[in-house]
């Protein structure tokens, strides 16, 4: 399945949270423009889900006490 972001919203969307992440990310400012980049911290072959580390804020304020990535069999503390 390939879901075209062109068409509808925003890329960041299909950027999931893993505690095994191959992004991370960094805020930068272009002109008067905030943005955020994604640079890979590992190398992304074709078809290679894209994920970051949300970070444990994240969870805790979407009253989620556990990460439910799949890098570690079971619920975890992110």
């Amino acid at each position: 399945v390939m879901v075209d972001a062109l068409r509808k919203g925003n890329w960041t969307r299909y950027v999931n949270s893993s505690c095994d992440p191959d992004l991370e990310t960094s805020a930068e400012q272009v002109g008067k423009v905030r943005i955020t980049t994604f640079l890979p911290i590992k190398r992304i072959m074709p078809g290679t889900e894209l994920n970051f580390y949300y970070g444990k804020d994240y969870f805790v304020q979407h009253g989620l006490p556990q990460c439910l990535c799949p890098c570690k069999p079971l619920d975890h503390e992110p």
